[in-house]
Parts: C-alpha cells; sequence; structure tokens
C-alpha cells in the first residue's frame, strides 16, 4: 500500500528511494487495519513526500535538515 491506495510490485519497484518518508510493515491479519482478503500474509504501508500534506512535508523536511547538521557536526 503507498499512500493509502493498494499498488503492485510495478508501483513499488518504481518509486525513488528518496521520495519514501516512512515504512510500517503488518504482519498478521490480527492487526486493526483490515485492508481486504489479499493482506492475508500482511500488508507493508509505505509513505512517501508525495502523500504527505504541505503541513507533514515541511515537518519532514525540517526534521531532515536538523538530522544532517547533527551528522555535520560529527
Amino acid at each position: 500500500m503507498i499512500d493509502g491506495v493498494l499498488s503492485s510490485q510495478e508501483a513499488l519497484m518504481g518509486l525513488n528511494p528518496n521520495d519514501i518518508v516512512s515504512i510500517n510493515i503488518l504482519k498478521d491479519a490480527s492487526d486493526p487495519l483490515n485492508l481486504c482478503n489479499r493482506s492475508n500474509n500482511g500488508v507493508i504501508i509505505i509513505k512517501t513526500k508525495n502523500g504527505l500534506s504541505k503541513r507533514e512535508l515541511r515537518n519532514h523536511q525540517r526534521k531532515e535538515r536538523r538530522a544532517a547538521k547533527k551528522l555535520a557536526k560529527a
């Protein structure tokens, strides 16, 4: 699932790794998110920068800049 949309493996392969904000893995059907009958083996939920609101994107970019500054100091 990419940005809330059930997606194919081809869509996953076409993602730019730099656009990925977070990846969550739901391993079993007992998870509260019941997507469809295809999720019996689990679900991978990927959130990308394109799927973020403007506010969420600004917050994410701010966090990236802070992390880059910390690395530069080290």
